[in-house]
C-alpha cells in the first residue's frame, strides 16, 4: 500500500463515481446464501454455483489435517438495524481447540485473511469472520458507514446469531481485529461488555498518517466530492471500487469524541509493523494501550500496514504471532 500522500492527493481533485464491476457476481452469491439460520456444511463439498467461485477463489479448502477429517463451513447474511452483514464460519473436523473471530480492515473483506483462517483449521481451531457493512458480500453503501457505532450494531447482531451454533465455538475466544476491524472492538468497548478473552488489535486505526491535512482536506472537499479512487487494486470479486469521502469524515468524528474507560479485565496484544504508512501508530497505539492496559506489543518490520491482511505473504507475518498467543493461552502449537 502506497504512503498516505496518495490519499491526501486523491481529496484535492473530484473523480467520476467509477462502476462497480463485482456488483453482478457479489448480488448472485447474496441469493445463494441462507438468511435465517447456519447451514452447515462439508467445505470439500459442491456448492452453489457463485458460491463455489467464492470458495475457490480464496482458496479456503486448501487445508490439509495429518490426523484426517473434513472442515465444515456455514455462510450466512446476518441482519441488523441498518441492512446485513455476510458471515463465514469454518469448522475443523474433531474437537476445536478455541475459536478465533476475525474483523478485516477497510477496503477489505474476510477473504482477505483466508491464509490466517486456513492455518488455524490446520491447528484444530474454530474461526467465524464478518464482512463489516459496506465491505465484501455485506450490505450498504460501498465503503462507507453513517457512524463508527453502526459497527457496534453489526458487531451485536453477528455475536447474537452466534449463539446458535455455540456448542461448535468453544472457548477460549480469541478476535483478530485488523486496522478499521480494530477500531470496531474498540468503539464496541465503550458501550458494552466485551465477549472475548483476548484481543489481538492489528495495526488499530484511531488516526491516519496526516491527520489533521487529510480531514481538513475531506471536510472542506464533502460538497463537491462524494468519492475517491482507492490506491490498491479491488479485488475482483467482491473488490470495492470507489471510497466515499462520508468514511473519511465518519471516522473523524469518531476520532473527536473517543473516549472509553480502561478495561484492564481482558489481555490485549497489540500488533504493528514499523513501516506502516496508513496509521499513525505512533499516536494510536498509546491511546489504545492507555484504554487496554493488560497489553503487550508485537513489533514486526518490512511489511507495512496490510501485514495480516496480505493473501500472499501472511504466513510471514502470522506464524511468529501466532506462536507467540498460543503460549501465551497456555496451548503450545503442536506442528
Amino acid at each position: 500500500m502506497r504512503s498516505f500522500y496518495g490519499c491526501i492527493g486523491f481529496l484535492m481533485i473530484g473523480c467520476a463515481l467509477a462502476p462497480d464491476p463485482t456488483l453482478d457476481f457479489r448480488m448472485g452469491l447474496r441469493r445463494e446464501i441462507a438468511t435465517g439460520a447456519w447451514d452447515i456444511r462439508d467445505l470439500d463439498a459442491p456448492m452453489p454455483p457463485f458460491l463455489e467461485e467464492y470458495v475457490v477463489h480464496w482458496k479456503f479448502r486448501e487445508v490439509v489435517h495429518p490426523w484426517g477429517g473434513k472442515n465444515r463451513a456455514a455462510f450466512r447474511l446476518i441482519e441488523y438495524p441498518l441492512g446485513d452483514v455476510f458471515s463465514a464460519v469454518f469448522l475443523p473436523p474433531g474437537p476445536s481447540r478455541g475459536t478465533l473471530f476475525v474483523l478485516h480492515g477497510y477496503l477489505a473483506s474476510l477473504g482477505n485473511f483466508s491464509g490466517i483462517i486456513r492455518v488455524m483449521l490446520a491447528e484444530g481451531w474454530s474461526v467465524t469472520a464478518l464482512d463489516l457493512p459496506g465491505h465484501g458480500l455485506s450490505s450498504g453503501e460501498r465503503a462507507g458507514i453513517g457512524e463508527f457505532s453502526d459497527y457496534t450494531q453489526a458487531l451485536n447482531a453477528w455475536l447474537e446469531a452466534l449463539k446458535e451454533i455455540s456448542a461448535l465455538l468453544p472457548r477460549p475466544w480469541v478476535v483478530l481485529g485488523h486496522s478499521t476491524g480494530a477500531s470496531a472492538v474498540i468503539e464496541m468497548s465503550r458501550t458494552r461488555e466485551l465477549p472475548w478473552d483476548y484481543l489481538i488489535l492489528s495495526a488499530p486505526l484511531i488516526r491516519h498518517v496526516y491527520w489533521e491535512v487529510g480531514q481538513g482536506l475531506a471536510w472542506w472537499n464533502q460538497w463537491w466530492l462524494r468519492s475517491l479512487q482507492p490506491l490498491v487494486s479491488p479485488d475482483p470479486l467482491v473488490g470495492i471500487y470507489n471510497v466515499p469521502v462520508s468514511w473519511v469524515l465518519a471516522l473523524g468524528r469518531w476520532e473527536s469524541r473517543l473516549d472509553f474507560k480502561p478495561r484492564p479485565d481482558i489481555p490485549v496484544l497489540l500488533h504493528q509493523d514499523w513501516q506502516d504508512q496508513v496509521v499513525d501508530f505512533r499516536h494510536n497505539l498509546p491511546l489504545v494501550a492507555r484504554g487496554f492496559p493488560n497489553n503487550r506489543v508485537f513489533w514486526q518490520s518490512g511489511m507495512g500496514h496490510v501485514t495480516l491482511a496480505d493473501f500472499h505473504r501472511y504466513e510471514e507475518a502470522f506464524q511468529p504471532l501466532l506462536d507467540y498467543l498460543l503460549e501465551q493461552l497456555g496451548q503450545p502449537l503442536e506442528r
